[in-house]
């Protein structure tokens, strides 16, 4: 019996149709390789963006916030509230900055029923809190009390007041500037992401629900891969400005 091998031709046409398909898989798993780089990258920028719009939710949600204490005896909140609807926040941009991309407010952060901390002027009864003494804001470390949100060049930013940045011993006038519109542009203000890694698009807040909530919208993009953005938003409601009249406790959390 006559046996024939493979012609040449047979052989290359098989050497061809194996490199064919062994490109085509090298194409294939170098695609699924960027995908899954493509994803990754997306959904870090998700839980970071995420992350931080929590941060805001839960701040932003305690503005006006007072603890009840009764040993206040002249609470201090009025010197800081403002000639609009909301009093204790208010809603701006910073300087060359799109419209309405900044937040500031204040609530009692340490809970001692006055915007501020340990009294800088002392008490003559250890048992009760004056907030204010004789025109002037009695509390301490009222920076740490002063809260704000804001887009700048590109990041967001919370507000970091330092102890230089304010007087703690403010007269009325004084203390409400703290909160007025300029504010957007001065003091100590941090940033929230990494600037080499996610610049912010955009950053609005817009008031809503006959002003007793506040949607706040935000987008980022990555820097090395600006094709990748997304855009997240909330609304948050107002609970401490608009309080329910069968609700008398203030809401901290």
């Amino acid at each position: 019996m006559l046996y024939r091998g493979q012609t040449l031709l047979s052989l290359m046409v098989a050497m061809a149709l194996s490199i064919i398909l062994l490109f085509v898989l090298i194409e294939f798993f170098i695609q699924i390789q960027y995908q899954n780089t493509q994803q990754f990258s997306y959904l870090y920028l998700q839980k970071t963006l995420e992350s931080r719009l929590d941060q805001m939710v839960r701040d932003i949600r305690r503005a006006g916030f007072q603890a009840p204490n009764d040993h206040v005896i002249a609470s201090n909140f009025s010197y800081f509230q403002q000639a609009n609807i909301w009093k204790v926040l208010r809603i701006n941009s910073g300087l060359g900055e799109t419209e309405q991309s900044c937040i500031l407010f204040f609530y009692d952060l340490d809970q001692s029923g006055c915007l501020g901390g340990k009294n800088n002027r002392g008490n003559a009864d250890d048992k009760k809190t004056y907030c204010i003494r004789n025109g002037h804001n009695a509390m301490g470390n009222i920076e740490n009390e002063l809260f704000g949100y804001r887009l700048y060049q590109g990041m967001l930013q919370t507000r970091s007041l330092q102890k230089k940045d304010v007087d703690s011993y403010c007269d009325e006038k004084t203390c409400r500037s703290y909160m007025s519109e300029d504010q957007c542009n001065q003091g100590k203000w941090e940033n929230l992401f990494d600037k080499n890694a996610i610049r912010i698009l955009s950053l609005h807040f817009q008031p809503m629900a006959d002003n007793r909530a506040v949607l706040v919208q935000l987008t980022g993009q990555l820097i090395h891969k600006p094709n990748i953005q997304y855009q997240t938003q909330a609304v948050i409601p107002l609970i401490n400005l608009w309080k329910d009249e069968h609700a008398t406790t203030p809401r901290f959390h």
